[in-house]
């Protein structure tokens, strides 16, 4: 636990915003094209660093990529969009076949208890894979636009692009408990939530969740 909130406190420190932003790199930040629908939301000042381009730089402040600028994260950004379009596939085959709105239909209604239990969970699977669908491509968006980006290893090679993932599909469907589950699920929002909500408020889960409801909204759906 003492780790944990050594790591958020570093976190604080990196993402502090030492001065005020101007107005076009404020308003280039909230409606970021990239995010703006459906995230993923990363930090100012890792969009700060994008757009000035010192994120890409090395060590010694040499620039990084094969010609001074940001490594290609075309490869990144496709393999995201795979995952989005297979997600998209998944949802529009089985959907057809077991729909959620059906769930309280006369037909499965009249199923035995298992049967029911059992077209509801797969209902829910397909379902979920809509939401897959728009995380993966939004964040191939993000990657694609030099967002993401987690540094270089010593050798000067690039560590990935893996700096905005904000959902681990099979983590969250191989998910063992709770815990495991919320980690995996909306990465984003549940790191934002531990750093600037729970630690700051005497580690309560009754604020935090508090302001998560409110930040979802109060409607279902």
């Amino acid at each position: 636990e003492n780790k944990l909130k050594i790591r958020v406190f570093k976190e604080r420190l990196r993402y502090a915003i030492t001065s005020i932003p101007s107005p076009l790199a404020f308003f280039g930040y909230v409606y970021s094209f990239s995010t703006f629908l459906a995230g993923p939301a990363f930090e100012y000042s890792d969009y700060v660093s994008v757009i000035d381009g010192s994120a890409f730089a090395k060590k010694g402040g040499k620039k990084g990529g094969k010609e001074g600028g940001a490594p290609s994260s075309l490869l990144a950004a496709l393999w995201r969009l795979l995952q989005g379009v297979l997600c998209l596939a998944l949802h529009l085959v089985g959907s057809a076949k077991f729909s959620l709105g059906n769930v309280l239909s006369k037909e499965v209604l009249a199923m035995p208890f298992f049967e029911r239990w059992l077209f509801t969970l797969i209902a829910l699977f397909f379902c979920r894979m809509k939401y897959y669908f728009a995380w993966k491509v939004a964040e191939g968006s993000c990657v694609v636009a030099g967002f993401g980006f987690e540094g270089y290893t010593e050798d000067g090679s690039v560590k990935g692009w893996n700096g905005i993932s904000n959902m681990d599909i099979l983590g969250f469907e191989t998910a063992t408990n709770t815990a495991e589950a919320s980690k995996a699920w909306n990465k984003g929002t549940q790191k934002w939530l531990q750093r600037y909500v729970y630690f700051r408020n005497s580690e309560s889960l009754l604020i935090t969740y508090f302001v998560s409801a409110f930040w979802h909204g109060f409607y279902p759906g």
